[in-house]
């Protein structure tokens, strides 16, 4: 296996050298989905377990060292199968399946959203090409919300049993209230800077996020809805997309409490 890997890296080498000279951002300079599973990557036809996610990222993590351009891509015939598997919903199937407990689930989500989050940090390796993976990165922020979302589902069922293992996770309600907010006042942020990413890519971003804030605004604190009211005014005065700004200012229809609003 460590002499098939060596070669697998050595083509890819020849492969990067040929284009370094040239590269942009669009290229795509991955490998085929087969080449990746001789590197330690996880079949991409099947669900991955925590324990799969987790192998994905030790061989991506192993690829930045000496081949930060290999990474698999969002739409590269090549890699694109592979790549949506980093981002499927089915992953998530487990935080639904009523035959676990349902601290078991809460346990494995909570996992699962380190494992999540610590791909998107291997896809912010230094390229050398502004904007490389930035594609991959929208991708994985939405599928980041989606992670988050099952969160807070299975904390309210947390909140509403009864049994003994689940009662003593209920503390940790407010923590995975904290982590969402905190996402989206990153999210609501990274939105600003709009010449790094395609339009169309954060037209994508904003009708998640702003669909997540009007879908979990019932919790809202005030506290946090005077943050969140700061930070998408921001963003809307900084847009120059109609669409962001229609987004967000329907978003704010439902976060700004009735007694204020105009």
């Amino acid at each position: 296996m460590h002499i098939i890997k060596k070669s697998v890296l050595a083509l890819f080498l020849v492969a990067v050298a040929a284009v370094s000279c040239k590269r942009q951002p669009s290229e795509d300079l991955s490998l085929d989905a087969e080449s990746y599973k001789k590197l330690g990557m996880p079949d991409y036809n099947r669900v991955w377990t925590n324990k799969e996610y987790s192998d994905a990222n030790i061989t991506l993590s192993g690829l930045t060292i000496d081949y930060p351009l290999s990474l698999p891509r969002k739409n590269s015939k090549r890699s694109g199968v592979l790549f949506n598997r980093f981002i499927s919903e089915d992953n998530l199937l487990f935080a639904d399946d009523g035959k676990l407990p349902l601290h078991m689930r809460a346990y494995r989500i909570q996992a699962f959203e380190t494992l999540q989050r610590r791909m998107g940090q291997i896809y912010e390796v230094e390229t050398g090409s502004e904007g490389y993976y930035n594609d991959e990165l929208i991708d994985l922020q939405i599928y980041r919300i989606c992670v988050h979302e099952k969160m807070l589902e299975l904390a309210c069922q947390i909140m509403n049993s009864k049994e003994e293992a689940d009662i003593n996770l209920q503390p940790g309600m407010q923590t995975v209230r904290n982590n969402f907010l905190k996402l989206m006042a990153g999210l609501l942020q990274e939105q600003q800077k709009e010449q790094e990413y395609d339009s169309r890519d954060l037209k994508k971003l904003s009708k998640k996020v702003a669909a997540s804030l009007i879908k979990n605004n019932h919790w809202f604190t005030t506290g946090d809805r005077d943050s969140l009211i700061t930070s998408i005014n921001a963003l809307i005065r900084e847009s120059s997309s109609d669409y962001i700004r229609k987004n967000y200012s329907k978003a704010l229809e439902h976060i700004i409490p009735d007694k204020i609003k105009i």
